[in-house]
């Protein structure tokens, strides 16, 4: 594998760092074509590492597609680690931070052990795919780390109260507090966020002359601040100076400033296509972040071993001059045949065999997905249509996908609901999950559970089901009983007559109280609501103004996706790093972020 022309010019005060996340190592792994395509740009990734000649790997989260990788998965993951990762390279940096602040299960950081020689160090958060449970609520993570592949940190024991401790590196005269967050249901997240109920350790002295980064594993969206099933940029500590945010898929390597201005966002995105949605169609990029002092340059790497994706949305009632027979389902398969051929030639095009790298004529087949609003029409039998493209796509089975007329109840949607929809491309919004039914299933009528919450029975659940964890409600069940037995022991006057009734009460209270917390957030997603749409109607009325006068520019920018000539006034103050690439962004701290 070849990972193209990078500078790797040594400096003893800039930490080089590859991030990238959601790598999903077993992904399809039973599929005959696509099974080895998280595994082999993963490898990608580690040839980029050592090419760059990078100090450490950050990831992100998700690097396995499942809870409980096959054994065929963890083989083939440790020989990669082992065949990249272990060598005589020296290591450049220093660790200052006490290990068990911020390990959970090792003494020192892999590349010190003596019993082991690590050439690349890998820093590595879980995801909400890999994340801990079972019994002794271990990650595939703690596997790899009890190996000294990696360095497995961010692990939360306690989602109610917690802090997180950074790991205190130093390089020359640069000194880094990497921080970490593994993967937590957002909604309990978003609720101890709010709540106050989460710590930031920072160093002793000086703390201004670190460089802050951290690295976490939760949804993530344009406008974050309405939703609570999201972590919003504001709900995250003022001296941040870099968020590496994973989980979401949709590649966004580039720094963005953060909706206030007071730190600097990248988004990788996933390093292979887990699922056929637009934001997997987005070229993929993994990121070399240089960090010299206060300051960060970030270099965005293209990856040449994700398969080619393309997709297209069609509305067969804009074809009705092709179409006149709505019912003839021959004249519909036909023309949708002839529009899957056309994309496969496109991707030849745009997606011609990387030169550098070994790719065999299966691995290269292209991902087509084509969803098709029919509307009005007959649909084709879409379990008969992929037939005639095996062994030439590598989806056969999965290249159409039926649009189906969305249900808004009726009511008319306000601009702020609609910028929810842009947002949400695979249409989750209408989605009922489980846990919902079961919620509202239990808060009805005289359902209600004796000694649960039927809020946190819903995160149980999705654990029980998602993550296959056979024992988590049994878990749950008996820490509930432990704490319900422990306030009947400090009660007085608790008799056989009673015992029920005042166990039910603690029950009570305790769901009261999460009602307070949620009824609180739900004032302030509010009044975030009320802001946004009170924002949007006023560039409303200034593009309207704007239209009259004749301007060309009728609406700032987002943050996100500002003009380069704000990036460029904001990085003028920064130190130059050595040979700059070409297509690296230099960036100092947000004028904003601090006085």
């Amino acid at each position: 594998m070849s990972s193209g022309s990078l500078d790797i010019s040594p400096d003893a005060d800039t930490f080089r760092i590859l991030v990238a996340t959601d790598n999903h190592l077993g992904c399809e792994e039973q599929d005959p074509i696509r099974g080895n395509d998280a595994m082999r740009t993963f490898e990608e990734i580690l040839v980029i590492a050592k090419t760059a000649n990078v100090d450490f790997i950050l990831l992100g989260g998700d690097l396995f597609h499942q809870n409980k990788p096959s054994r065929q998965c963890l083989f083939d993951t440790m020989q990669l680690l082992r065949k990249h990762c272990l060598g005589d390279r020296p290591i450049s940096f220093e660790m200052l931070s006490d290990p068990s602040t911020v390990f959970h299960a090792r003494q020192c950081c892999n590349y010190e052990d003596p019993n082991i020689n690590i050439s690349l160090p890998i820093f590595a958060i879980h995801g909400n795919h890999d994340d801990p449970s079972g019994s002794g609520g271990h990650a595939a993570l703690d596997i790899l780390d009890s190996a000294n592949f990696l360095n497995y940190f961010g692990r939360v024991e306690n989602i109610s109260e917690f802090c997180v401790n950074p790991i205190l590196l130093r390089k020359g005269t640069t000194q880094l507090a990497l921080y970490g967050l593994g993967s937590i249901r957002d909604e309990r997240l978003h609720r101890t966020l709010v709540s106050k109920k989460v710590s930031w350790a920072r160093p002793n002295q000086d703390p201004d002359q670190w460089f802050n980064l951290l690295v976490l594993h939760q949804n993530r969206t344009r406008h974050s601040l309405v939703y609570k099933n999201c972590i919003p940029e504001s709900l995250l500590p003022n001296f941040l100076d870099l968020v590496v945010w994973a989980h979401e898929h949709e590649c966004r390597i580039e720094l963005e400033e953060s909706a206030e201005g007071r730190f600097w966002v990248t988004q990788p995105g996933s390093s292979a296509a887990t699922s056929l949605c637009a934001a997997e169609t987005v070229k993929k990029h993994v990121g070399l972040v240089e960090v010299r002092g206060n300051n960060v340059r970030l270099t965005p790497i293209p990856l040449q071993s994700p398969r080619p994706f393309i997709m297209e949305d069609i509305v067969l009632e804009d074809f009705a001059r092709d179409l006149p027979n709505r019912s003839d389902t021959v004249a519909t398969t036909s023309f949708l045949h002839a529009r899957i051929s056309s994309c496969i030639a496109r991707a030849t095009v745009e997606f011609p065999r990387p030169a550098g790298i070994e790719v065999g004529a299966s691995e290269w087949l292209p991902l087509i997905r084509i969803r098709v609003n029919c509307q009005g029409y007959q649909p084709p039998n879409i379990h008969r249509f992929g037939q005639e493209f095996i062994g030439r796509v590598a989806n056969p089975d999965g290249l159409i996908q039926i649009m189906r007329k969305q249900n808004t109840g009726g009511s008319r949607r306000t601009k702020v609901d609609r910028l929810v929809l842009e947002v949400d491309e695979d249409g989750t919004e209408n989605r009922t999950k489980i846990e919902d039914l079961v919620k509202d299933h239990l808060s009805t009528g005289n359902k209600a559970l004796g000694i649960c919450s039927e809020l946190d029975l819903a995160d149980v659940l999705e654990r029980f089901v998602s993550k296959g964890d056979g024992r988590a409600i049994e878990e749950y069940t008996l820490s509930r009983l432990s704490s319900v037995q422990a306030q009947l022991k400090a009660a007085d006057n608790v008799s056989s007559d009673n015992i029920e009734e005042l166990a039910r009460n603690s029950t009570q209270a305790y769901r009261d109280q999460q009602a307070d917390e949620n009824t609180r957030e739900e004032q302030r997603l509010q009044q975030e609501r009320d802001r946004l749409q009170a924002l949007l109607n006023a560039e409303d009325d200034k593009g309207s103004e704007s239209e009259m006068m004749g301007d060309d520019e009728v609406t700032q920018p987002a943050p996100a996706q500002r003009s380069s000539t704000t990036t460029k006034r904001k990085a003028s103050a920064v130190l130059n790093l050595s040979q700059p690439a070409a297509s690296g962004q230099n960036r100092s701290r947000p004028r904003s972020r601090r006085q």
